[in-house]
């Protein structure tokens, strides 16, 4: 039997992408007969895995950071020694560090689903302090660069390079002119039958409760509509979030959630809304179109690629102007007819496009296939 090494830097029970992806494409690769093994950081090792029809191995997140490189590192190295493939969603330069330092030649595939670079830049904060923040820039400048090498030096590294968007390909070639980049959409179950179940939510969105997300204009935007408002996710904006939204009891933050809670949460909701600076691809808003909910979304490239078969489906906006987000939203909420057509079509682009099944079978194919 074929073996398969899966490294992320995510898993349950954490949250995010990679965490939705990895263990269903693990769970697809096992049903076709491949014996999958994953390497993972985690708070705690002591997490039970005995759910999964794969071996979970966990390296504690919470070490210095050079000491868990090195030891995510000697352990890619050790499980490479008898493996077929190597399936990377994460953990990006300990992985390619380990292919290129390998004494035999393990085919490779890597799924990049963002810019991790540009994630960690708007993750730093600089001091107040006018003069220090002028040096601190020019360092975090200097830092900027190191990492876009190391990413790109990384992704070379693999033999073959995947993103789930067109918009994020063009973006990953730029960094340099010997990456090519084959784009695999993400894909999501697709349910069966149309959900008749009661509308408790006006507005749902699902999001990592990062600033570049925009969460807080959601909130506000429910606030001036006097909606209903389910927020899924965790992060650290999270208390700040919270905190915001103290005054108005229509809003209900679920944290985190798994795939199956999710899928609950969008069948009693009406309309998804997802104002985010930056996507890759969203899961969640495929969740959304597969569920049937109509979408207001941030006018972003990653965005309106998913609506390319059907322009007029996605309602874009301006995620920065509360007035025009909330006429959208509040023109959508007021015409259950334009809810049920925009829904409707939206469900019809996931199932033609964004079907897991078929998503998965491309992607299984160009990690096994490498002649």
């Amino acid at each position: 039997m074929k073996k398969v090494l899966a490294v992320t830097g995510i898993f349950p029970p954490d949250i995010g992408g990679p965490a939705t992806y990895v263990p269903r494409f693990c769970n697809y690769l096992t049903s076709h007969n491949l014996n999958v093994e994953v390497i993972t950081l985690s708070e705690s090792r002591d997490v039970q895995d005995s759910k999964y029809p794969f071996r979970i191995l966990r390296i504690e997140r919470n070490r210095k950071r050079w000491f868990r490189m090195l030891r995510t590192l000697a352990t890619i190295m050790k499980q490479m020694k008898n493996v077929d493939f190597v399936f990377c969603n994460g953990l990006y330069f300990e992985t390619a560090l380990a292919l290129r330092l390998s004494l035999i030649k393990v085919p490779s595939l890597v799924k990049i689903v963002g810019d991790p670079v540009w994630e960690r830049a708007q993750n730093r904060v600089v001091t107040r302090n006018p003069i220090q923040a002028r040096v601190e820039r020019g360092l975090l400048y200097m830092l900027g660069r190191l990492e876009r090498k190391a990413i790109t030096w990384s992704l070379l590294q693999f033999d073959r390079v995947t993103t789930p968007g067109e918009s994020l390909a063009q973006e990953v070639e730029s960094w340099s002119t010997s990456l090519k980049v084959q784009v695999v959409n993400n894909g999501v179950k697709i349910p069966n039958e149309e959900s008749d179940e009661e509308k408790k939510y006006d507005l749902v969105t699902i999001s990592r409760l990062v600033p570049w997300k925009n969460v807080d204009i959601v909130i506000a935007i429910a606030a001036q509509l006097g909606c209903t408002l389910a927020i899924i996710g965790d992060g650290p904006q999270r208390q700040f979030l919270e905190s915001s939204a103290l005054s108005n009891p229509n809003v209900t933050f679920f944290g985190q959630q798994n795939y199956e809670q999710i899928e609950n949460i969008l069948r009693r909701s009406r309309v998804f809304c997802q104002l985010s600076d930056y996507e890759g691809l969203s899961f969640s808003l495929l969740q959304a179109m597969a569920y049937s909910l109509p979408c207001v979304l941030s006018d972003i490239k990653a965005n309106r690629d998913v609506f390319q078969s059907d322009h007029q489906v996605g309602l874009f906006v301006a995620s920065r102007n509360i007035h025009e987000c909330s006429k959208v939203i509040k023109e959508l909420l007021n015409s259950p007819k334009m809810q049920k057509e925009l829904g409707k079509r939206s469900h019809s682009i996931a199932k033609s496009k964004f079907d897991e099944i078929k998503q998965m079978e491309t992607m299984m194919k160009l990690l096994i296939n490498h002649d």
